[in-house]
């Protein structure tokens, strides 16, 4: 009898030995998701961003006499922007971009009339250098590749003036015109990214006279930005 009690002892001092070990040695056993490593990225918050990019623009007068050749003015411009959005239903992004594109000043005297190489007339079209806008952004979120698709429409104010040969004023155009942007942007981290966009204004229109039709800055945009998040 006293020798079955020993054994039962020794047995259970084994076990609880045992036990212990096993406590000790497994580790908590931790189990991450795709969702989980993704979440260091996130496209909701409030940001400014810097950018740099191309105008690609034509102007054209129409005048009693006849056309005036279309313009072309191709300028480097500079954009500020602020923006903020939110991502809903984990794939589908909204929000408010507004941006300030700041370029050169530049002047160009075209010829009009009906044959323009005889210069009939000379008319001088100042493009300003400051053009705001406002648009809605929708975008389409791919989490695993920290990146998004994105789609805007805006209000672009253009500011374009004409004078005649002799410095007077025809007219000028200072109208809000519609424009389309398509773009792709990259997270790099929960604060810093970057953004390519082609952007298509379309033209303003305005009639000075029965004689005199201005079309001004209808063309496309093609900017490199880069953003940073100030505030979730």
């Amino acid at each position: 009898m006293k020798k079955f009690l020993v054994s039962v002892a020794a047995g259970a001092c084994a076990l609880q030995l045992v036990n212990a070990d096993q406590l000790k040695v497994q580790p908590a056993e931790v189990v991450v998701t795709d969702e989980e490593c993704c979440n260091d990225t996130s496209f909701d918050g409030l940001f400014l961003g810097l950018g740099l990019g191309g105008s690609f623009y034509k102007n054209k007068i129409t005048l009693e006499d006849g056309d005036a050749p279309k313009q072309k003015v191709d300028r480097v411009i500079g954009t500020v922007l602020l923006g903020g959005g939110r991502v809903v239903n984990d794939t589908v992004y909204v929000g408010v971009d507004v941006l300030a594109d700041f370029a050169k000043k530049k002047n160009k005297e075209i010829a009009t009339g009906e044959n323009a190489e005889e210069d009939a007339g000379v008319v001088t079209v100042k493009n300003e250098a400051f053009s705001p806008s406002v648009g809605l952004r929708f975008g389409y979120v791919r989490a695993d590749w920290n990146s998004m698709f994105y789609f805007r429409v805006s209000g672009v104010r253009t500011a374009v003036s004409y004078r005649d040969g002799d410095g007077h004023k025809i007219g000028s155009c200072h109208k809000i015109a519609p424009a389309f942007a398509l773009g792709w942007e990259k997270q790099f981290s929960n604060k810093l990214s970057s953004r390519l966009e082609v952007e298509y204004k379309v033209a303003a229109k305005k009639t000075v006279t029965d004689q005199i039709k201005l079309k001004n800055n209808r063309g496309f945009n093609v900017r490199l930005l880069c953003t940073y998040k100030v505030k979730m």
